[in-house]
């Protein structure tokens, strides 16, 4: 039984997600339905592709994925992860190479939710270690493309491309300022 929300929903068609609190509110977890039973989608202490999940954020979905920003291993390393229920799938965390830098944060949006389109794009600020700062867009490649993620810059002329993350490849574009 739920005791709280979160102040934020996201909904397409049927299918809704939300921040749900439990446990006399000392327990949170994303959770998403279309009107039968819930599903969970990740809560504090599932497993994280590094360790466990320590906190998790606001999520956003296009009906099929939920995207959310969470900590993990530590409550200082926050990262940008997609899950539908299954294995959560590391998008960008605080640490990986961006842009020719080092992604030094993941500053919060109105919301501090991940904003996630019906391809699959997912749109995100970042801040990197030397001062740059911008908005970055990951966008999905379907399977069974290897597992990379590749961000390329507009004005930040740059190429990223990241660890073994999940079953898809991802590109996109950044507009930035120093």
């Amino acid at each position: 039984t739920f005791t709280d929300f979160g102040s934020h929903l996201s909904i397409v068609g049927s299918n809704a997600v939300f921040l749900g609190l439990y446990n006399n509110s000392t327990e949170s977890g994303i959770f998403k339905g279309n009107g039968g039973p819930l599903t969970t989608v990740v809560k504090p202490r599932d497993a994280a592709p590094v360790g466990t999940f320590s906190e998790v954020g606001y999520p956003a979905t296009n009906g099929r994925e939920t995207a959310f920003r969470a900590s993990f291993e530590t409550y200082n390393l926050e990262g940008i992860f997609v899950s539908n229920g299954g294995p959560s799938i590391e998008v960008i965390s605080e640490g990986d190479s961006l842009f020719a830098g080092t992604l030094g944060s993941l500053p919060p949006g109105d919301s501090q939710s991940v904003p996630i389109d019906n391809l699959g794009n997912i749109a995100f600020l970042y801040r990197l270690t030397d001062g740059r700062e911008g908005v970055a867009i990951a966008i999905p490649i379907p399977e069974p493309s290897p597992s990379i993620f590749v961000f390329s810059g507009l004005i930040a002329l740059g190429t990223f491309v990241g660890a073994r993350r999940g079953a898809f490849l991802a590109a996109g574009t950044v507009v930035t300022h120093a």
